[in-house]
């Protein structure tokens, strides 16, 4: 077969969904829901990692504040977020903070923005900077 239809089979089977896609475009679920921890998990994970994980980090604030790596974000692009993280190679951490007087429906909010995008199951990560799980 000449090369030249060689080449237009393997872009006819790119064009089709979920046909053709290089694996490191395929979402890893089961590895990002994983690597969903708290902040202080992350930092002991940290510490023994030879080299510094990939992370992301979200903050819970006392003010019902939900942020991304320090940007202020709705529950909405928290979500989008975090699926476009299902797909990164290596896959991040995703380190989660909860202020102490967090407002729980805001915690309960993030928590499903996040776990209903890839059915995670609650983790450790969701508990306040006291210990208290929400």
């Amino acid at each position: 077969m000449p090369e030249a239809s060689l080449a237009i089979i393997a872009l006819l089977a790119m064009a089709q969904p979920g046909l053709g896609r290089p694996d490191a475009f395929q979402p890893n679920v089961a590895a990002t829901c994983a690597r969903v921890v708290s902040e202080e998990t992350f930092q002991r994970v940290r510490r023994r990692a030879a080299i510094d994980p990939v992370v992301n980090r979200v903050r819970i604030g006392r003010d019902g504040s939900i942020r991304w790596n320090g940007s202020l974000v709705n529950a909405a692009t928290l979500g989008q977020y975090f699926e476009l993280t299902t797909t990164m190679r290596p896959t991040p951490y995703l380190a989660v903070r909860v202020d102490r007087d967090a407002d729980p429906a805001r915690v309960a909010l993030a928590r499903h923005a996040i776990h209903r995008r890839a059915h995670c199951p609650p983790t450790e990560a969701w508990r306040s900077s006291d210990g208290r799980p929400f």
